[in-house]
């Protein structure tokens, strides 16, 4: 029995080895060929894609995937779902006044609506909404969303910028399927308006939902993609994170991904 068992862990080693999987891995396939588009790049990271009809997950890196991450303005999809559930944000169209303070990014110094300020990824005025929002309501909903390691400490109006919430690639497109199936504490309407504001591209086969973020980190920053592709028969959610060390890297978190998405026949 013993060696029965020895030439079984030795072959299912080898099967591991050769797949570039690990035990841990669950049902993570990897695509060695997602490696290409950040080579070309020149830029680490993580491209995971889960298919929503076979239930599969892709990526390029197994190990990274899973690797938990700030958020960033990706946390701004669920800051959303949560003020308008709550009716902290009445709609998507409710105007926030600017409060005149200049800052860095020049679109931020406006008044924006709701879906504007999703757009141009404002953070004044989603700082606002966390703190109406408050820290017991908000810890409820990001608990109910499952959403990463569920840690808001660091400030209700900073916890997804610099605080203690972190979330992997696989968890980002667990909640985007989650999301879009209709299988989170919101209702269809609140559901159906943020979805709304996360369209970037349509066309007649196929719509893609999206959010970009980008958290400050040292010595690199981070990117963030996240989304869905939704066609006829299928919804395909995926989330790319790239390590940046300089800020004309940022453009390679949508590049990638719409890359890899249209050559999968996807876009």
């Amino acid at each position: 029995m013993i060696r029965g068992r020895s030439i079984y862990l030795i072959l299912l080693g080898s099967i591991l080895l050769v797949s570039g999987c690990s035990e841990d891995d669950g049902a993570l396939e990897v695509r060695p060929d997602f490696d290409a588009y950040f080579t070309t790049a020149e830029v680490e990271g993580v491209f995971v894609l889960l298919d929503g009809k076979e239930n599969r997950y892709y990526t390029n890196d197994a190990r990274r995937a899973r690797q938990q991450f700030l958020p960033a303005s990706t946390f701004k999809i669920l800051n959303s779902l949560v003020a308008l559930e709550t009716e902290v944000v009445e709609d998507t169209s409710t105007v926030f006044e600017w409060d005149g303070v200049e800052r860095t990014i020049p679109q931020w110094n406006r008044d924006h609506s709701l879906t504007t300020a999703y757009a141009n990824s404002v953070v004044w005025v989603y700082q606002e909404i966390a703190r109406e929002i408050g820290v017991q309501r908000m810890a409820e909903y990001v608990a109910g969303a499952a959403y990463g390691n569920e840690d808001i400490s660091g400030g209700i109006d900073l916890f997804w910028l610099t605080g203690g919430l972190r979330i992997s690639a696989v968890e980002q497109v667990d909640f985007l399927k989650r999301l879009h199936d209709g299988h989170l504490d919101f209702s269809d309407a609140v559901v159906d308006k943020v979805k709304g504001m996360m369209i970037e591209e349509a066309t007649d086969t196929s719509t893609l939902y999206g959010k970009s973020g980008w958290a400050d980190g040292d010595p690199t920053d981070l990117g963030w993609f996240v989304g869905f592709v939704l066609s006829d028969d299928n919804a395909h959610y995926f989330a790319i994170n790239i390590d940046i060390s300089d800020p004309e890297q940022g453009q390679h978190r949508r590049g990638i991904a719409r890359s890899i998405l249209t050559d999968l026949g996807l876009l």
